[in-house]
C-alpha cells in the first residue's frame, strides 16, 4: 500500500490530484470549524488580498530553505570525483627521469582536459623546469633529450581520461 501511494505521489498527474484533495479537505474542515459553507470559505480565500512584497519575501524564503536542504542532504559525488581527478596532476617518466605536472579542468559534458603542462628534469633536486623540451643544465643527460610537448600532452591527457574512467567505474 505504501509503495503504491509513493508511486502515485511521484506520478506528475496523480500527485497534483492528491495535493488538491488534501487542500480541499483542509478548507472543508476549516469551513466546518468556522460554521460556514464550503463554497463561502472558497470565496473568502479567493478574495484575500495579499501584498506583493509578502509574495516576494515568501518566494525568497522558500528558495533559501530548498537550497540549504539540497546543500546539506544531497551527496556531492560528482564534486568529489572531480576533486579526486584534480589530485591526479603529476606523472614521472622513470626511464627518462622527466616529471610532468599539469592542471585538470572539466569541459562540456564533464569531459576532463589538461592545461598548464610543465616538464621537469627530475635528475636535480629540486627538479628543474625544461626549456624547449631540454634540461637547461649543460652537463645533464636530459640536456640532449628533445621532448615534444604535444606528444607528452597527448600521453598525459590519455592517462587523465583513463584515471577519470577508473574514478567513475567505467
Amino acid at each position: 500500500m505504501k509503495k503504491k501511494f509513493i508511486s502515485v505521489w511521484k506520478d506528475p498527474v496523480w500527485s497534483k490530484v492528491i495535493s488538491a484533495a488534501i487542500l480541499g479537505l483542509v478548507v472543508y474542515i476549516w469551513s466546518l470549524v468556522e460554521g460556514i459553507s464550503f463554497e463561502e470559505k472558497i470565496v473568502q480565500i479567493y478574495n484575500i488580498k495579499i501584498s506583493i512584497i509578502y509574495v516576494v519575501i515568501l518566494t525568497f524564503l522558500i528558495l533559501i530553505v530548498v537550497s540549504l536542504y539540497n546543500f546539506f542532504t544531497k551527496p556531492k559525488t560528482t564534486l568529489s570525483r572531480t576533486a579526486k581527478l584534480r589530485k591526479f596532476n603529476k606523472f614521472k617518466y622513470i626511464n627518462i627521469n622527466i616529471l610532468v605536472r599539469w592542471r585538470v579542468g572539466m569541459g562540456v559534458g564533464s569531459v576532463p582536459y589538461i592545461d598548464n603542462v610543465d616538464l621537469f628534469c627530475s635528475l636535480h633536486n629540486p627538479p628543474i623546469k625544461l626549456m624547449y623540451g631540454v634540461c637547461p643544465v649543460d652537463n645533464c643527460t636530459n640536456n640532449q633529450l628533445e621532448l615534444s610537448l604535444k606528444s607528452v600532452e597527448n600521453d598525459i591527457e590519455s592517462r587523465v581520461r583513463e584515471e577519470w574512467d577508473k574514478i567513475n567505474d567505467l
